[in-house]
């Protein structure tokens, strides 16, 4: 698992700096910078809106005695999503868009859910309580 998340950090951010430099040599310097200033900033702002939407329906099914799981999720994908968006590069960009955008998540979501149902199912969801 470690290797797993030391080969993500790792290859994710070189693959975004090649992109970007082909970005920027197709489109320009500027422009690239401009697009990824942009790309947060409009990133920064939907994660604020979404997380804002889903708090308050967390609020309001807590206050129902309605299970909030759902928008428990909803929650951490946006905190991720906008975790991805921090980070400067256009493919990291599209993932904290895909986890923030209300349109994707609830596929993102589902896909989450019937992984960790199988892992469930087949018992390699392993469970190691550490003192």
């Amino acid at each position: 698992m470690i290797f797993k998340l030391l080969l993500i950090f790792i290859t994710l951010p070189l693959l975004d700096l090649l992109v970007l430099l082909k970005v920027a040599e197709i489109i320009g310097l500027l422009e690239t910078v401009g697009v990824v200033v942009v790309t947060g900033a409009v990133g920064s702002y939907f994660a604020k809106i979404e997380g804002i939407n889903t708090w308050n329906r967390l609020r309001a099914r807590l206050h129902e005695g309605r299970s909030p799981s759902r928008d428990l999720i909803d929650g951490t994908l946006i905190l991720i999503g906008a975790a991805f968006l921090i980070s400067p590069g256009l493919i990291t960009d599209s993932i904290g868009f895909l986890l923030i955008l209300p349109y994707t998540r609830p596929k993102v979501r589902k896909h989450l859910a019937n992984y960790l149902s199988e892992k469930i199912t087949s018992r390699t969801v392993v469970y190691q309580e550490t003192l």
